[in-house]
């Protein structure tokens, strides 16, 4: 469970680093203004207000930079399970419709291992002359790490 903490945790540090904001924070904030705080019957009441048609147009460009986190967020999260995921079976069930499953294969993932239900199990495998190459969109080779550059020169 630690280990799936520690790819949330990259994956924050990543958004981050590269400016990357949560549109879900961005959402929160939008709905608070439509709230406001009022007495009603000698009760406090939270009341939400109509959306206007500008926040009617914000939510649709919104729910577009939502999928487009949830598809940089999901397709970051499987790259890292790949290093560490060991079961098959089990990282195939972190997949969803916001990641591109079909570039992994089962010796893909930390164990290596080929699996019968592989469409190359007994043939010639992709993995014999290429590796898994990290997906475009994340921008990076290898594993995510994070690098404070102000806390490296502190150091030296």
């Amino acid at each position: 469970m630690t280990t799936i903490l520690d790819t949330d945790n990259r994956f924050f540090d990543y958004c981050m680093t590269k400016g990357i904001k949560d549109p879900f924070r961005e959402y929160m904030d939008m709905f608070a203004r439509r709230c406001s705080m009022e007495e009603q019957n000698g009760h406090a009441t939270t009341v939400i207000r109509e959306e206007t048609e500008e926040e009617k147009a914000w939510n649709t460009e919104w729910a577009k930079r939502r999928d487009e986190y949830l598809r940089l967020m999901h397709t970051f999260r499987l790259w890292d399970f790949h290093f560490w995921m060991d079961d098959w079976d089990k990282f195939q069930r972190y997949g969803n419709e916001y990641v591109d499953m079909s570039i992994y294969m089962p010796c893909d993932i930390a164990s290596r291992q080929c699996n019968m239900t592989c469409p190359y199990f007994g043939g010639k495998c992709p993995r014999e002359t290429e590796e898994l190459k990290c997906p475009e969109m994340l921008g990076f080779e290898g594993r995510w790490e994070f690098r404070d550059e102000k806390l490296l020169r502190v150091r030296d």
